[in-house]
């Protein structure tokens, strides 16, 4: 089903809401889903600065919007405008899905961790007492957290540019899970220091994302991961940043951010349109990647 086919007056808005927005490609993932699936409805990036919650929750009221994607910054600032969170989501403040019913409730959850745990799954990376290395401590590092420490991980340590984000992740994990936690700033000595025994890394910053105008200063650290070591990214513009690029130099194996990014869908559209995608669906989202990038696995 194209645009031209759609009866305008059923078809469902679902805004991505994010600053900076630019360099988003999840919306145009989403209408290629529902295009090749006949769902009428439609994804679509808006540019709302932190700060501006408020005035989008009262221009949405006016749109026939099930629901709301979220990126940072809001993922956080969300929480308070919502009637009901997830404990693991409230905990730790992460919420990227919002579902409007027309009673007026509000219903928010944080389903990062549906996508990393997704694409391990994918990649036959088996997590159970594995020791996880994750860089940052922003909106998807306590999701990505939790969902690791369900399926069993042995050890997370977080390194983030501010060691108290760091800490309230660790420690707030540590006090509901048995997981052993570590935390320290993110530099190359102790990122280096953190690495050398790690079976996993994962890069949960926006650091060499698309119009973040910014990437990681020194990745030399990652020469002492183990040569068995998986590396994840969870940035997925481009498909190949700088820490991939450096994890292929070094023969590791890695997990992409667009896999992340379509092992969302299934649980996504189910949340916000009651619809139960076809497992194909992740697959027409990973073969539109590689034709937008132009990008061979």
């Amino acid at each position: 089903m194209n645009l031209l086919e759609m009866n305008p007056h059923e078809t469902r808005f679902i805004p991505l809401i994010g600053s900076p927005i630019g360099g988003s490609t999840a919306s145009f993932l989403y209408n290629k889903i529902f295009a090749e699936c006949g769902i009428n409805a439609m994804s679509y990036p808006v540019e709302v600065k932190k700060g501006e919650l408020p005035e989008f929750l009262a221009a949405v009221k006016f749109m026939n919007s099930p629901g709301c994607i979220l990126t940072s910054p809001h993922k956080q600032d969300i929480i308070q405008y919502i009637d009901d969170v997830d404990d693991a989501s409230r905990v730790f403040r992460s919420v990227n899905a919002v579902r409007f019913y027309e009673d007026g409730h509000t219903e928010g959850h944080g389903m990062d961790g549906t996508g990393v745990i997704g694409a391990f799954d994918d990649n036959g990376v088996d997590l159970k007492g594995k020791e996880v290395v994750m860089l940052g401590a922003g909106g998807i590092s306590g999701i990505f957290a939790s969902e690791l420490a369900n399926r069993g991980i042995r050890k997370l340590t977080i390194l983030n540019r501010t060691a108290e984000k760091a800490q309230y992740v660790a420690e707030t994990l540590a006090a509901r899970t048995s997981v052993e936690t570590a935390y320290n700033t993110y530099t190359p000595e102790h990122a280096r220091q953190a690495v050398e025994t790690a079976d996993i890394l994962i890069q949960a910053t926006t650091l060499g994302m698309k119009g973040s105008g910014q990437d990681h200063p020194d990745l030399s650290f990652m020469e002492v991961l183990p040569s068995t070591a998986w590396v994840m990214e969870a940035v997925s513009n481009p498909p190949e940043t700088s820490v991939i690029k450096k994890a292929k130099e070094l023969n590791l194996r890695t997990v992409l951010g667009m896999e992340m990014l379509v092992n969302q869908v299934k649980a996504l559209c189910k949340f916000l349109l009651d619809w139960d995608a076809p497992d194909e669906a992740k697959q027409i989202g990973i073969d539109f990647y590689c034709s937008l990038f132009q990008y061979k696995r």
